[in-house]
C-alpha cells in the first residue's frame, strides 16, 4: 500500500514538473491503471487475455467482473437501466474563493446541459430526479441549476410538496442520505435504477422512463450528472 501510495505521489510530481515546461497545456487527461487486475508483472507487456495478477486487488477486480456471470447462473434476469447521458461541471475549491452562488448555478448548469444533450432530451422529459442531499440547501441549489424551477423557487417548490410521490417531480423516493446511508450518491444510482425496474414497492414511481442522478463533491464545487432510461437509446 505505501509503494502505491507514493507511485501515486512521484507520478503527480512529475505531471506537474511536465506541465510546467509546456508552452501549450493540455486540456484533458485519461488516466487508467491496470495494476489491481494484473498485478506487478515486471517488464511483460499485459494485453485483454493475460491471465489474473495475484493479491487483494486483483482478487477483487475479478470477482466484481466475474459477478454478472454467478447471476446468469443461479437464473437471475434483471431488467436493465440504461445510461442515456452524462456530463460534469466545476466552480470552486473553497468557499472562500467563491464569489456567488451564480458560480455554483453555472457548474450544476453545465453538467446538466451536458447530460440532458447526450440523451437528447429536456429537462421536461425527465420523470423523477435523485440528489445528493448533504444539507437541505444543495437539492434547492440542484433543482434550481438544473432548471427544473427558476432560481429562487426550489424552496416553494419544496413546501408545496411538489417533490413528493405522486406529484411534479418525485425526488429521492428512498428518503435520501438520512434515510439510508452516506455512501455519496451511490445509493441514489440504486434507487434511480429499481425505479426503471418498476421494482421500488410502495415508492414507485408511476410514470417512470426517465431518470436523472445528480451527485456533488468537494464544497459543492464539482458536479456530476447522469441521465437513465428505461430502454434503450434509440
Amino acid at each position: 500500500k505505501k509503494e502505491i501510495f507514493e507511485s501515486r505521489i512521484r507520478g503527480t510530481e512529475n505531471l506537474i514538473k511536465t506541465l510546467s515546461r509546456l508552452s501549450t497545456r493540455p486540456k484533458t487527461f485519461l488516466s487508467a491503471s491496470a495494476l489491481g487486475f494484473y498485478g506487478n508483472r515486471g517488464n511483460e507487456i499485459a494485453a485483454e487475455n493475460s491471465p489474473l495478477g495475484d493479491g487483494f486487488l486483483a482478487n477483487t477486480c475479478h470477482w466484481w467482473e466475474s459477478s454478472i456471470f454467478k447471476a446468469k447462473e443461479l437464473g437471475i434476469e434483471k431488467p436493465l437501466a440504461y445510461l442515456w447521458g452524462m456530463g460534469q461541471g466545476y466552480s470552486h475549491q473553497y468557499l472562500t474563493s467563491l464569489q456567488d452562488l451564480n458560480q455554483i448555478y453555472n457548474a450544476i448548469d453545465h453538467s446538466g446541459q451536458k447530460a440532458f444533450q447526450t440523451a437528447g432530451i429536456e429537462v421536461s422529459d425527465v420523470n423523477m430526479a435523485f440528489l445528493y442531499d448533504c444539507f437541505t440547501i444543495t437539492v434547492l441549489l440542484t433543482i434550481e441549476g438544473l432548471g427544473f424551477v427558476p432560481k429562487g423557487d426550489g424552496g416553494p417548490f419544496a413546501l408545496e410538496g411538489r417533490m413528493e410521490l405522486g406529484k411534479d417531480l418525485p425526488i429521492n423516493t428512498h428518503g435520501g442520505l438520512l434515510s439510508q446511508a452516506h455512501l455519496g450518491a451511490m445509493h441514489h444510482v440504486i434507487e434511480a435504477t429499481l425505479q426503471l425496474r418498476g421494482e421500488a414497492g410502495q415508492r414507485q414511481v408511476e410514470k417512470n422512463e426517465v431518470a436523472v442522478v445528480h451527485g456533488n463533491g468537494g464544497i459543492v464545487s464539482a458536479h456530476s450528472t447522469i441521465v437513465l432510461g428505461k430502454d434503450p437509446l434509440s
